[in-house]
């Protein structure tokens, strides 16, 4: 018997739910340190269960878009320039003013410049933010671990029961 086989439906979703609740964290997390404006860096963000082998884990995919999801905590390094339309986007979604909308495309395309010839602010100052990340992911994966331990003993301790039984039924 595998360990795919003593996984049920009712058991997987247990897991899957606590592996939504470690994106919901990632989410609250990043907006406490103020990264969340739109939500779509963060939306990129899924978990998953799998069963690897003979052990079950976690597992987060980033939609393909790994680096943009990351800059949520390292910033941007310098380089290709970002899409003025999205930073023009971003100023309206982060409630600054400007007194025209052509004043508002003129800074959003000198953020672009900027951001592609130094990186962003972030990026510079080397502020790393594991918290939104990396600290929730340690966190998760320790209790994590130990709600599959707890399940495997259960699995155990009722299979001792059902052979225990057997015997005594005989």
């Amino acid at each position: 018997m595998t360990l795919e086989d003593l996984l049920s439906d009712r058991d997987r979703g247990k897991f899957y739910k606590l592996a939504q609740s470690f994106c919901a964290t990632v989410r609250a997390s990043a907006k406490r340190y103020n990264k969340w404006v739109s939500g779509n860096s963060s939306s990129l963000l899924n978990c998953n269960v799998e069963v690897v082998g003979n052990s079950l884990q976690a597992v987060c995919s980033f939609q393909g878009k790994y680096a943009q999801f990351w800059q949520l905590q390292t910033g941007r390094k310098e380089g290709k320039m970002p899409p003025v339309s999205a930073l023009y986007k971003w100023s309206k979604q982060r409630g600054i003013s400007f007194t025209s909308d052509k004043e508002r495309w003129g800074f959003a395309w000198a953020l672009a410049r900027t951001i592609a010839d130094s990186g962003t602010l972030q990026y510079r100052q080397k502020n790393k933010l594991d918290g939104i990340f990396n600290k929730n992911w340690i966190a998760f994966q320790k209790n994590f671990d130990r709600y599959v331990q707890m399940w495997c003993e259960k699995i155990l301790l009722d299979e001792v029961a059902r052979i225990d039984n057997n015997f005594k039924n005989n």
